[in-house]
């Protein structure tokens, strides 16, 4: 058994809200606070082994170069009639109005279905309200079929990451 994610979905703090630079990278767009993910195998009687990949993110936009980071693209492999299904996905934006936190949920218009190539396709989703002071949540987990296709992993991007674990 792994440890549980270092985060709960939904409970930002103020500390995080009221932030405005990251100190050990003072000229970071956005900082990602928590970047957590786990891959479990499961077995259904009907349809035998599958990978469960579960994700858990948490982002802090700095300035108006990070405002990209509200937009999520998640890519799921297919081959012939099988593909990767993504499952309880949520995400929400917040923000500090008037020294209380404001919650602004993704509606189904801001999710968009893009085939980025013979296997790939995007599942792409613009979250609303995303300004600089921002913080983002988004949880999402990914059936596979595909016992060789572990999601890939990036401990480190182009913004600083405080704690990322797989």
């Amino acid at each position: 058994m792994s440890q549980k994610p270092p985060i709960k979905y939904g409970e930002v703090t103020m500390e995080e809200l009221m932030m405005t630079r990251y100190e050990k990278d003072t000229s970071a767009a956005a900082v990602v606070f928590v970047d957590y993910g786990e891959t479990t195998f499961q077995y259904d009687q009907n349809q035998g082994f599958f990978l469960q990949f579960e994700r858990l993110r948490r982002i802090k936009i700095l300035s108006k170069e990070g405002l990209d980071y509200g937009n999520i693209s998640i890519p799921l492999y297919q081959d012939g009639n099988a593909s990767e299904k993504l499952m309880g996905f949520k995400a929400v934006t917040f923000n500090l109005e008037n020294q209380k936190i404001v919650e602004s949920k993704i509606k189904s218009d801001a999710v968009f279905h893009e085939k980025l190539d013979a296997n790939t396709d995007l599942k792409k989703v613009i979250l609303p309200n995303v300004k600089v002071g921002s913080v983002i949540d988004l949880s999402y987990s990914i059936r596979s079929e595909f016992i060789f296709n572990f999601q890939d992993w990036e401990f480190q991007n182009f913004i600083p990451t405080v704690w990322s674990e797989y």
